[in-house]
């Protein structure tokens, strides 16, 4: 008797839990787990299509990670730790005889939250080593100021909006033509050193 009443104790009921994005991206549900506990989820960290999240097929190039940061009820409440473009699409802009920016340095929100940016730009022909550590130089500047006045929320929602990519592709086009600019990498630093788990929806 004392063997089965052991081995119902095991039996432990689980239930399905929503995965909620954050505010910026309208607390969408994004996906499910079935758990025993909320509490299994804290701390996990998914890697989302932006494109299902936001039914919007010109992001689909784009992965948002989301890690669960608390439970309210059945749902399992989000925050952003990084937002990145596919290598693959970034792989279909390279072009031959083409200079490249491609570079990654850290930057802090006005919040104090240590963020690592990674830009992408392909320029429309071969930049002189000067022109080019001038763009590099200014582009650092106007990222480590730009970002340096927004919060960390408020940073990935102009980074959803495109805002500043389209600031930073305006910067560099004063000193050269710009065919195509990117923030390849926008993610929390020392977190992410994995990609986060792929979630079902």
């Amino acid at each position: 008797m004392a063997e089965k009443k052991t081995a119902a104790q095991k039996l432990i009921k689980k239930r399905w839990f929503h995965i909620v994005a954050p505010k910026v991206l309208n607390e969408e549900k994004v996906g499910e787990l079935l758990l025993a506990n909320a509490s299994d989820a804290i701390g996990r960290t998914f890697d989302v299509n932006l494109a299902a999240i936001t039914e919007d097929l010109q992001k689909q190039n784009l992965h948002v990670a989301l890690n669960v940061t608390h439970a309210n009820g059945d749902q399992l409440i989000t925050q952003i730790m990084g937002l990145r473009v596919m290598p693959s699409a970034l792989r279909r802009l390279m072009r031959k005889r083409k200079s490249k920016i491609d570079e990654s340095f850290v930057v802090k929100t006005s919040d104090g939250i240590a963020v690592r940016v990674k830009p992408f730009a392909i320029l429309k022909g071969m930049v002189r080593g000067g022109t080019l550590a001038t763009m590099i130089n200014n582009l650092k500047t106007h990222l480590t100021e730009a970002i340096g006045k927004l919060t960390y929320e408020q940073t990935f929602t102009e980074l959803l909006k495109g805002k500043l990519q389209e600031d930073c592709t305006n910067m560099l086009k004063k000193l050269y033509t710009v065919g195509r600019f990117e923030l390849r990498w926008v993610k929390r630093e020392n977190a992410l050193e994995k990609h986060g788990e792929k979630v079902s929806q």
